[in-house]
């Protein structure tokens, strides 16, 4: 059965699907949907156990996956995992808007013209979810 765009749990989603900064492009509700019932194929998942609860709400250029897991937090999987178990999710202890507002600050610090201060990039993060840069899949040294 597929997963219909008007689930509630994408209530927070954009729009508009958009590329938020360089790791994460964040899906509309109906490219979510989409997305996350072709992923319900058992092909994608280690020893054919589909977990349902699990969508898929953006991703990026590499292939990696981000998604809102059954807690309503977003959680990271990394695509060199090859299939899919809930044992590779990495959790990110954050909410969408939370995750939308890190991309977002990500994509504005990789545009800036000047440097970043590193203790004002820290504290914007921080501000977010305490902890969030060492729970960050991508490495933040490079802004």
């Amino acid at each position: 059965m597929p997963i219909s765009p008007t689930d509630p749990r994408f209530r927070a989603l954009p729009d508009a699907t958009r590329e938020v900064s360089a790791d994460v492009r964040a899906f509309d509700a109906a490219t979510a949907a989409r997305v996350s019932t072709e992923y319900l194929d058992h092909g994608y998942w280690e020893g054919l156990e589909v977990d349902r609860r699990w969508l898929v709400i953006g991703d990026n250029p590499i292939g990696d996956h981000w998604l809102l897991g059954p807690d309503g937090e977003v959680w990271f999987f990394d695509h060199n995992f090859g299939e899919r178990a809930v044992h590779l999710f990495e959790p990110l202890q954050i909410s969408v808007a939370e995750w939308l507002m890190m991309a977002h600050l990500l994509g504005r610090a990789e545009r800036a013209t000047a440097p970043i201060d590193p203790d004002r990039l820290t504290a914007a993060i921080a501000a977010i979810s305490p902890d969030l840069a060492e729970r960050w899949p991508y490495e933040l040294d490079s802004l």
